[in-house]
């Protein structure tokens, strides 16, 4: 793969691969939340008619303003770009002293240092994995942690502002009574995956519909571009989050659908490439996760 080789997409091939819903207003969100739950209905449908359990698939663009999960995407981001700054040593862990020498770096003395720290751990150990950091710093109460910076930052900036929370809660309802529907009616919900930069917004929004509703029995599917170099981290990340909350991790996986669109973005706006080089590392990664969540199956996890 050659970057003087890609050219920027036109407008109208934009159109084309992108399959990103227009945002106009919240009650055109509405009415595509009805068109949702008119499929969800008529996969139930099938329930009865073939005794199969039914699929419906949504996506999350149509029942929110994209450019909001672009800012959910990147207060996650560098949510985990914090964890990275307080991970020193690279471990993958943040050890209680490293906590406390990047804390008093990069925050006021206004707050417990001990107490912070005992609240991001959940398991009350002498460490913090990612997990449990990014389950304590959610981004609708990111907000109250980004307000003791000593300086402005890429956090405090991904920080959503109170009326964009305001947004999130009300996409977050529209789907969760989508969520509530299918649970009821015994459908399979898939969240489709969508580009690189809304991604991280629609994993916390699957893995927060995972964590309600997969208690018992699987009815949220999250869905994995395995193309992406980030994929299987990602999904090590997700299924332990799942283990750990006790509920059932269900996934789809494919290869993915925005290569063209990913690299070209990637030349116009000066990152790397977040595709893999090649399809038969596409193909490796692809085959890695099935071997993974297999083997998980036979270990009898959920």
């Amino acid at each position: 793969f050659d970057e003087e080789d890609v050219k920027p997409l036109s407008n109208a091939e934009q159109k084309i691969k992108t399959r990103v819903y227009d945002y106009r207003d919240e009650e055109l969100c509405d009415q595509r939340a009805k068109i949702f739950e008119s499929c969800v209905r008529s996969a139930n449908a099938l329930n009865f008619e073939k005794d199969v359990d039914g699929f419906a698939a949504i996506k999350i663009t149509a029942l929110g303003n994209p450019i909001l999960l672009e800012r959910m995407s990147n207060a996650i981001v560098e949510i985990r770009n914090l964890f990275l700054k307080f991970d020193i040593d690279g471990t993958g862990e943040v050890s209680k002293d490293e906590f406390k020498r990047q804390y008093e770096k990069y925050f006021t003395n206004d707050m417990n240092v001990e107490e912070v720290f005992k609240y991001i751990n959940r398991d009350d150990d002498d460490t913090i994995d990612y997990v449990e950091w990014s389950n304590a710093l959610t981004i609708e109460e990111l907000h109250t942690m980004t307000s003791h910076c000593r300086a402005r930052g890429p956090l405090a900036d991904a920080t959503l502002t109170e009326e964009e929370r305001e947004l999130l809660l009300v996409m977050r309802d529209r789907i969760n009574r989508l969520a509530e529907l299918a649970s009821e009616l015994n459908v399979k919900l898939m969240i489709d995956a969508e580009h690189t930069y809304f991604q991280p917004g629609i994993d916390n929004i699957a893995e927060t519909l995972m964590r309600r509703y997969n208690k018992d029995r699987t009815v949220i599917f999250s869905t994995y571009q395995m193309y992406l170099t980030d994929s299987h981290r990602r999904l090590l990340d997700d299924a332990k989050r799942a283990r750990q909350g006790g509920y059932h991790f269900a996934c789809k996986l494919v290869r993915g659908a925005y290569m063209e669109l990913e690299r070209a973005r990637a030349v116009e706006k000066h990152y790397p490439s977040p595709i893999h080089v090649s399809k038969q590392e596409t193909h490796d990664n692809y085959n890695r996760a099935v071997s993974y969540l297999v083997d998980k199956i036979a270990d009898g996890e959920k």
